[in-house]
């Protein structure tokens, strides 16, 4: 018999990766008990026919489990190891797709070498806006992993611990190769010492929000809490000079 479904938990369910189908017969059998697949399907009210490929789904994804016998019983998995169990094959599915991505790229690489492409610009001056916080981060990460010469960050006390956080790595792989770093920033000193950790000389001071990589300058335009960061990003080795001689 078909049971009233509580619609928030099936909105739940949806943002985890469950379909409509999948949301009701898990939860069908969550507050229900064990039961057969036609029993369940009339109290999630699906239609029967799905009702074996749509507890197979649940199966495999580790949200039921199945007892044999005439007929089978499905019964749901406790909360907590059903989330687990999701949470583990999002990573799976995840690791896949970033493998896939590599794959393609290459086989991009591959179709396109015989045609004449105009790619971003790689010399002289240019500048450009980036927006967005990740497609921003997305750029510091390439200048950092390129960076030959120098690092200079100017920046507010909790937009350096941000950087710290996400690029530490790459700061100190780019010290350990040679890189001058040099950072300036109106930070506390938990913030100052774990960046003297990597750079070559630290100031407690900031008068902008700017990054200097080689001939590379990121020049960030908005206040550090709006919701959306705009960054313009000027390749030019006068202007990186001159930026420069302000640290």
């Amino acid at each position: 018999m078909e049971v009233k479904m509580n619609e928030d938990a099936l909105n739940l369910l949806k943002r985890v990766g469950l379909n409509q189908y999948e949301s009701r017969l898990y939860l069908a059998l969550l507050t229900k008990g064990a039961t057969s697949a036609s029993d369940s399907a009339n109290i999630a009210d699906i239609p029967r026919p799905r009702a074996y490929d749509v507890l197979d789904k649940l199966e495999k994804r580790g949200l039921i489990s199945s007892q044999p016998g005439r007929p089978i019983k499905f019964a749901a998995v406790p909360i907590e190891e059903a989330f687990m169990n999701l949470k583990k094959h999002k990573v799976s599915e995840h690791n896949q797709d970033l493998g896939d991505m590599e794959v393609i790229k290459n086989d991009f690489k591959k179709t396109m070498k015989d045609t004449d492409m105009k790619e971003s610009p790689s010399a002289g001056d240019f500048v450009w806006v980036l927006k967005d916080s990740q497609n921003i981060n997305s750029k510091i990460d390439n200048l950092l992993t390129g960076a030959q010469k120098h690092i200079y960050i100017a920046t507010s006390e909790k937009k350096l611990k941000d950087k710290l956080d996400l690029f530490s790595t790459h700061l100190k792989t780019a010290r350990d190769r040679g890189v001058e770093i040099k950072i300036n920033s109106k930070s506390s000193t938990a913030v100052l010492k774990e960046a003297r950790q990597i750079a070559h000389s630290v100031k407690s001071e900031s008068f902008h929000r700017m990054m200097i990589v080689d001939n590379d300058v990121l020049l960030f335009l908005t206040p550090e809490n709006s919701k959306t960061e705009v960054a313009s990003w000027i390749r030019s080795p006068y202007f990186s000079e001159s930026m420069r001689k302000l640290f």
